[in-house]
């Protein structure tokens, strides 16, 4: 490993580390936030996992038939997150899901 990228390496990690300490440094105020603001960082857990699961369906590469193993998983991906709300078992099934219909479809 040479030396520049042990610096910009250590860098990136001081820097993740002093970001994280700064929310943990006032997270104790997160109560005297506001209803709309509460609400709207509710909200950013699902509209990180849709930005990362819809370049890979909207891709122009990427078939719409109906055997496509992408968009099956994530309509069962969708199935589970509409009906139980569950933000670990969504990526998780829909993952498996993807994985399952790739063995099966070729």
């Amino acid at each position: 490993m040479s030396s520049s990228l042990l610096a910009v390496t250590v860098v990136v990690a001081v820097g993740t580390w002093g970001i994280r300490a700064s929310f943990l440094s006032v997270a104790h105020r997160a109560g005297d936030l506001s209803p709309l603001v509460l609400a709207v960082l509710r909200q950013i857990p699902p509209a990180a996992l849709a930005a990362l699961v819809l370049p890979g369906l909207l891709r122009p590469e990427v078939s719409y038939d109906p055997w496509n193993a992408r968009l099956g998983g994530a309509l069962v991906a969708l199935v589970l997150a509409l009906w139980r709300r569950n933000d670990l078992a969504t990526p998780l099934v829909g993952g498996l899901a993807v994985a399952a219909l790739l063995l099966q479809l070729g």
